[in-house]
């Protein structure tokens, strides 16, 4: 019952079975153990209550699960919940919880999920949260962290995802992160990071996602990268200071779905790109590339095998040429095709009015002779001709990268 009396607000009633009259294992939102004799978990998400967490938390000492997502609980995190020795799954996301992370959360040495995401969280990360060896999943992201990755972290053995992105953190990547090598996830966009990013990072053979969008990273990218990093599927290095060339690897990246190079100093030409038959979203607009090399603009050709393309983009960049007429043959799924400010010359193909999904076509700040083709009036779903994506796209959310659900 102290955990009732510590909500102000509870808008759907889940509480009111909360009542001396009813047992407890039949209280809404409780779930408990086989025989009913213990309080196991609170699983009260979704419900909209206000209120604090009450500072009792920590008696509930079977507690396995605590679920109090996407409601509006607010204060801190009560310092006892370091009791719950038995928890695994802690999700408050999605509430105005505040202050800091609690120590006392590393004596909760069961934990296999942590999601404090999308709070008002401060401070730094306590590096005695390396010892939760159990971790599998943990993500603070969209909070006002500050600091660094402790160090500590590297201990994470069991962990799966690590999501930090959208808060303050600045600073390297340790190259210890190469110990966690069952890691599926790594994802730090938004925030200050700073540096190289470690060779060993992509020595994590496992890694899906590795998302380091809009940060203050330099250097090149190995030419190797994506051969190490066979299975992954969505890379975001948009909003850096990466220089030199698209690793040669790229070309042969087949199960990747999601790539941003955008917002960088990347320079050169883009290799074919035959093998990308899994690619959705290829982003790699506000960087130097250009025809050269051998390929020139026969990259664009090779696309004609990614039949899941939806988003592709190469504004702001230098290259120049005429459009081949393959461009028509890009995905049926293809929805937004941005070639703006470039250098790209001669008549824009009529083959273009075969991509009838296309929603935004932008094409302008070049130099195209002739006339807009006809077959253009074919895109019944068009939304906006010669439309440009100002400098604000950059922070649209698949530059970045959408934090996956961890549970």
């Amino acid at each position: 019952m102290s955990f009732k009396s510590y909500v102000t607000n509870d808008p759907s009633g889940v509480l009111n079975t909360w009542n001396l009259t009813t047992s407890i294992c039949n209280w809404q939102g409780v779930l408990c153990n086989a025989k009913k004799t213990r309080v196991t978990g609170l699983a009260l998400g979704n419900f909209s209550l206000t209120g604090t967490i009450t500072p009792d938390i920590g008696n509930l000492s079977f507690l396995r699960v605590l679920d109090l997502e996407n409601n509006f609980f607010h204060g801190s995190i009560p310092v006892s919940i370091g009791n719950l020795f038995r928890l695994e799954t802690l999700i408050l996301a999605s509430n105005n919880i505040q202050r800091h992370i609690p120590s006392s959360l590393s004596d909760c040495s069961s934990l296999r999920v942590i999601d404090l995401s999308e709070n008002k969280l401060e401070g730094t990360i306590p590096p005695v949260l390396g010892n939760l060896s159990n971790l599998q999943d943990l993500s603070f992201a969209k909070n006002n962290l500050t600091g660094y990755i402790p160090l500590s972290f590297a201990n994470l053995s069991s962990l799966n995802n690590l999501i930090l992105m959208y808060n303050k953190f600045e600073g390297p990547i340790p190259s210890e992160l190469e110990n966690l090598n069952i890691l599926l996830q790594i994802n730090i966009g938004e925030n200050n990071f700073s540096g190289q990013i470690p060779s060993s990072i992509f020595n994590i053979s496992s890694l899906l996602i590795l998302g380091v969008a809009k940060n203050h990273f330099y250097g090149h990218l190995p030419s190797d990268l994506f051969t190490k990093l066979p299975n992954l599927m969505e890379f975001y290095v948009g909003g850096n200071y990466f220089q030199g060339q698209i690793p040669t690897s790229f070309s042969n990246a087949s199960k990747l779905k999601v790539v941003d190079f955008s917002v960088n100093q990347f320079t050169g030409g883009i290799p074919l790109l035959w093998n990308l038959q899994n690619i959705q979203i290829l982003n790699l607009e506000f960087c130097q590339f250009s025809n050269e090399g051998k390929n020139g603009l026969a990259f664009i050709t090779s696309l004609t095998n990614s039949t899941q393309l939806q988003v592709f983009s190469v504004a702001n960049n230098q290259f120049s040429g005429k459009i081949p007429s393959a461009i028509g043959n890009l995905s049926s799924q293809l929805a937004l095709l941005n070639l703006a400010h470039n250098k790209f010359e001669g008549n824009i193909p009529e083959s273009i009015g075969n991509l009838a999904s296309l929603i935004q076509l932008s094409l302008e700040a070049n130099s195209f002779a002739g006339n807009i083709p006809s077959s253009i009036g074919n895109l019944q779903k068009l939304q906006g001709l010669s439309c440009t994506f100002e400098p604000s796209v950059r922070s649209n959310s698949w530059i970045i990268g959408k934090p996956k659900p961890i549970v």
